[in-house]
């Protein structure tokens, strides 16, 4: 495959160059993997420059336009943004003569393209919308059991949820459930997107919130929120501290929109999650399939990359079964390999539950990064961010808030194209 992109230079010496997460550069199976591949082609060193997600498009934009473009810029949520701003290489052809592209999820494949093309080969995702339930609470209110496979509609969660209410009535402290991004936009995505609607239209010049499908997800979405949710972070932002995991084993009943489920339920967190203390179940809008909103690690080489073929090579390396399970394994992400989950289930890396849940929504993963943020007007971000505030505080009705953030946004729009 390297063909494709030229023949990978293995007589001069050079760096290949990778902008990644700050976090992500001083795990061990990057210097695992960059030993190996310096043994595959000694006359390369690989050079991960640590890099804040926040400013990694900030980074990107300013080195190319000096002329010193990295040859793998990683972990680009607005991968399509970028690509159509010519930042990234198109590896369409490439990924079509790959062998080893068979072997993907094709739903966590297609993470990596935009209108159609391939641009990036996602490695790992977390994804959204998993419920984590108490049994032990469960149990107390006379509620059943749900398999890791179960779909539960938003009907049926109020339901849950009042019957939670019911059991606990009057216990200090009790939450019936969790929502992690309370107010920000994203925990209303995260809805507005598995009922079937969106923020921005195609051509990102029309609001999109004040469909039928946007209004009833957000009346849903706030009241979940007035219903009583834990002001505490979830566990995979607050961590494993024996206080925390005290307060969500006896206070809490529900967690929804656990951002890093794997990492926040691994398989052997102790006084948390086990068999016999948690069940899970996938959130979805009556009468819908489920929507899977995942962010995912995605590796992309640079339109005018000094060694687009060294690029690639590292590409393959990370995608072989040896080279992605030693990235599961430090980051406790889910494999975009079909197959790895199973193995990394038995090595303990995910616990049974979440791997039959992950099994079950595999097929409906999907990201939809340009629709979830208009790159043509980014000053546009504040307008609805200042709504959904506005939503949970229950300041207007929520028709009369999405049609004044929608008449705003387009006030805005006609200013800035004078």
């Amino acid at each position: 495959t390297y063909s494709l992109l030229g023949p990978v230079d293995t007589k001069s010496k050079y760096d290949l160059r990778i902008y990644d997460d700050t976090d992500w550069v001083i795990m061990p199976w990057y210097s695992e993997l960059k030993k190996v591949f310096e043994q595959m082609f000694p006359n390369i060193q690989v050079k991960p420059i640590g890099v804040p997600c926040s400013e990694m498009e900030r980074k990107l934009l300013t080195d190319v336009a000096a002329g010193n473009p990295p040859d793998l810029p990683r972990s680009m949520y607005r991968l399509g943004a970028l690509a159509e701003r010519g930042m990234f290489m198109d590896l369409t052809e490439v990924v079509k003569h790959w062998p080893r592209s068979l072997d993907f999820n094709p739903a966590s494949l297609a993470l990596g393209k935009h209108n159609g093309r391939q641009y990036g080969i996602p490695e790992g995702q977390f994804i959204l919308q998993q419920v984590f339930y108490n049994k032990k609470h469960f149990k107390k209110a006379g509620l059943p059991f749900y398999e890791p496979s179960a779909r539960v509609d938003w009907n049926e969660y109020m339901q849950i949820l009042k019957k939670l209410k019911a059991a606990f009535a009057g216990e200090e402290g009790y939450y019936p459930t969790c929502i992690a991004t309370t107010w920000d936009k994203n925990g209303f995505s995260y809805i507005l997107y598995q009922n079937g609607g969106r923020w921005w239209s195609d051509d990102y010049e029309t609001p999109m919130w004040t469909s039928p499908e946007a209004i009833e997800a957000f009346k849903w979405y706030v009241n979940i929120y007035r219903q009583g949710y834990s002001p505490r972070p979830n566990p995979g932002v607050s961590g494993f501290k024996q206080k925390e995991r005290l307060f969500w084993q006896e206070k809490v009943s529900m967690i929804i929109e656990a951002m890093h489920e794997p990492r926040a339920f691994p398989a052997n967190a102790p006084n948390l999650v086990g068999e016999d203390k948690w069940g899970t179940f996938t959130l979805v809008a009556p009468g819908k399939e489920p929507f899977e909103f995942s962010w995912d690690w995605t590796h992309v080489i640079t339109k005018n990359a000094p060694h687009p073929a060294a690029a690639w090579a590292w590409i393959e390396l990370c995608c072989t079964d040896w080279g992605a399970k030693k990235i599961m394994r430090d980051s406790k992400y889910f494999p975009t390999i079909r197959g790895l989950t199973e193995e990394l289930l038995k090595e303990g890396i995910y616990s049974r539950q979440i791997a039959e849940w992950y099994r079950s929504v595999e097929p409906y993963v999907r990201m939809r990064d340009d629709t979830l943020i208009n790159y043509k007007y980014p000053e546009t971000e504040e307008i609805i961010q200042a709504m959904c505030e506005k939503m949970m505080y229950g300041i207007k009705d929520i028709e009369t808030l999405a049609e004044e953030a929608k008449k705003e946004a387009l006030e805005l729009i006609r200013s800035k194209k004078g």
